[in-house]
């Protein structure tokens, strides 16, 4: 297998993936659903496709691979999707051929020898928000990359760390701290083979998700959006401040003609790059996404 060297530059990874984040926003709301079938015929008959506009995981990281392949030819097959099973109670346990598995996530995994005979991986996450490559080495020594912050909130404060268990795994640790209350996770990357199941299973899966959002993103991560979790009949707004400082608010769905969210929705809509006339279209195009969606 061709693999990235000493020599290629790490920047210019870092560069590419941010351009992919800030040319994109993440979108799973704008799934469709078939009225005449019921949900489950729906889904199984659900043909998967990929645009050159798709903003799953799934399209953001193929849309990553074909800019990466195109900067370095020589070095196509080191370039793969890789999937993501998140949140493994029992890593060791863990087996591929489990039927329980979800592969809720995918990214983009490039092999690399540096110094000639050190071996590692480079990951690349458009989908997940991260706005940085990782480097995973197999001596864990550097440049490998140690924990760091993810994202950072009032309320909530995401860290991660990536680790190779084998040949087979790589391990991205989650250290979670909301309101003071510290809570820690596994999730597991498989890198021995490409995904190549990513449409019938990782895009199929983000219609019957039952979180759904519209976020708009800088270089470096979210600046702005809202989101829902359909169970919770709950919308969260929100967006940065120009010091830098995030602030959101949670309205019942239920009740969005009658909140006072002029402001919240104007900074949005500014940051998409809109016109503010938009507004009122695009409330009501998101609240009746939902409906449907709660509905079916």
């Amino acid at each position: 297998m061709d693999t990235l060297s000493e020599d290629d530059n790490f920047e210019a990874l870092s560069l590419l993936n941010e351009q992919v984040l800030a040319e994109s926003e993440a979108n799973p709301l704008t799934k469709k659903s078939n009225k005449s079938l019921p949900l489950l015929d729906f889904i199984s008959n659900y043909k998967s496709r990929i645009s050159k506009d798709s903003l799953s995981c799934v399209g953001l990281s193929i849309s990553l691979i074909r800019k990466l392949r195109q900067m370095y030819p020589k070095l196509s097959r080191s370039i793969a999707l890789v999937s993501c099973e998140e949140s493994v109670k029992d890593t060791g346990a863990y087996s591929m051929q489990s039927p329980n598995n979800v592969k809720e996530h995918c990214l983009v995994c490039v092999r690399i020898t540096i110094e000639y005979k050190r071996s590692g991986y480079v990951l690349l996450d458009p989908g997940y928000h991260v706005a940085r490559p990782v480097v995973v080495m197999e001596d864990m020594v550097y440049p490998n990359t140690s924990w760091f912050m993810s994202s950072s909130n009032p309320k909530v404060v995401k860290e991660y760390c990536y680790q190779l268990i084998d040949h087979q795994f790589i391990g991205w640790k989650v250290r979670e701290t909301r309101n003071g209350c510290l809570d820690e996770w596994m999730n597991l990357i498989y890198v021995k083979r490409q995904f190549a199941k990513c449409l019938t299973i990782t895009e199929k899966r983000s219609l019957i998700y039952s979180l759904k959002s519209l976020v708009i993103r800088n270089r470096k991560g979210p600046v702005a959006g809202l989101y829902s979790w359909i169970e919770s009949k709950c919308l969260t707004l929100f967006f940065e401040r120009d010091n830098g400082k995030r602030v959101q608010k949670k309205i019942d769905i239920n009740q969005i003609a009658n909140e006072n969210i002029d402001e919240w929705l104007e900074r949005i809509i500014h940051l998409m790059g809109t016109g503010d006339g938009d507004v009122k279209e695009k409330v009501k195009q998101l609240n009746q996404m939902l409906v449907t969606f709660k509905e079916a």
